[in-house]
């Protein structure tokens, strides 16, 4: 291995990879409150442009809060669709994949994880939350 160090045969490795990632998030957002019930509707839009990948996400929410006066509770149910980008920390080097020798042996040898090519992309979630 040439970066093992541990047999003394190794080197380090020196990495100097440059690049900017650009990510926008825009959003609008409003409260209807009528009696006890309180309304929020609000609209994100995100634009995240990576190494090789680049996505734009619509991400909507709502949500519906009760307010019961006598006890004081508030009964609240919301929703929204996310993006999620890639960590940053590491990103130039680790989405190069495979391709580079040092993270195609840290991924089959610490992780157990046979790589491909395939550049770092956003993902997406859906999310519901409750409460009292």
């Amino acid at each position: 291995m040439p970066y093992d160090l541990t047999t003394g045969h190794g080197q380090f490795y020196n990495y100097r990879g440059h690049t900017d990632v650009k990510e926008l998030g825009m959003y609008a957002q409003d409260t209807i409150t009528k009696g006890p019930w309180n309304i929020s509707l609000g609209i994100r839009g995100d634009l995240y442009n990576g190494l090789d990948a680049v996505s734009r996400q619509p991400e909507p929410s709502v949500g519906v809060a009760y307010n019961i006066k006598q006890s004081n509770t508030v009964l609240r149910l919301s929703c929204a669709r996310t993006m999620e980008s890639p960590f940053n920390e590491n990103l130039i080097l680790s989405g190069t994949g495979c391709t580079n020798p040092v993270v195609d042996a840290v991924m089959v040898v610490a992780q157990g994880i046979v790589c491909n090519s395939t550049p770092l992309r956003p993902g997406s979630r859906n999310e519901f939350h409750a409460g009292l």
